[in-house]
């Protein structure tokens, strides 16, 4: 059976029949993204991997999904396309001492946003009395292609699956999540000025 990709078309007010902007009859799968379907694919699995975590989702779809990037994350790690770098990191699960939860309690509550207190956590540098969680820990697999970087998580036990040898992989080490936004998003902003020059010489 052919898997086809359904997008919303979308609409205005006088109804997509009467838009000029808009075409009734778009395929499935757009030729321009025929010509790099790999950027395409990653593209697409980074958006939903990011959706999925936000919203109210019925559990057949998260399942499917989950699914299909187990399988894309399992090709790109055991034969991974020409041009393509993957590169494995684990990534401890540490349960926070009551410090760093009080820490993180006082500076969401200092803080006029709606942001929970795993949020400020993420702020927190760890200390000495958090613990690890062994079987909540994960991979993180980064995807270089074409100067982009694209992350995702792996479940522990999947990679083992791939036959990976956890004893030699890096460990991540941890960086407040504004900074490392910063450092990750930084080459992405300057690209969006770069295309925003393009655009105004058409």
């Amino acid at each position: 059976m052919e898997n086809k990709i359904q997008d919303h078309k979308p609409t205005d007010s006088r109804g997509p029949e009467n838009s000029p902007h808009v075409s009734t009859e778009r395929p499935a799968v757009q030729d321009d993204f025929l010509r790099d379907p790999l950027l395409r694919l990653t593209a697409i699995v980074d958006q939903c991997n990011h959706a999925v975590k936000q919203g109210e989702w019925f559990e057949s779809d998260l399942d499917t999904f989950y699914g299909l990037k187990d399988v894309f994350m399992g090709k790109l790690y055991r034969n991974p396309p020409v041009g393509v770098e993957v590169k494995l990191k684990f990534v401890p699960y540490l349960q926070r001492c009551s410090r760093c939860k009080d820490q993180a309690g006082n500076a969401m509550r200092s803080q006029p946003d709606s942001h929970n207190v795993e949020h400020y956590l993420e702020m927190i540098p760890p200390c000495g009395n958090d613990y690890e969680v062994a079987e909540r820990s994960t991979l993180e697999m980064e995807v270089n292609y074409l100067g982009r970087m694209f992350c995702f998580h792996i479940p522990v036990p999947l990679a083992l699956d791939w036959g990976v040898d956890m004893s030699v992989l890096e460990r991540k080490k941890f960086i407040p999540s504004r900074e490392f936004n910063h450092m990750r998003f930084a080459p992405v902003f300057d690209e969006i000025r770069v295309l925003l020059g393009l655009l105004k010489e058409c």
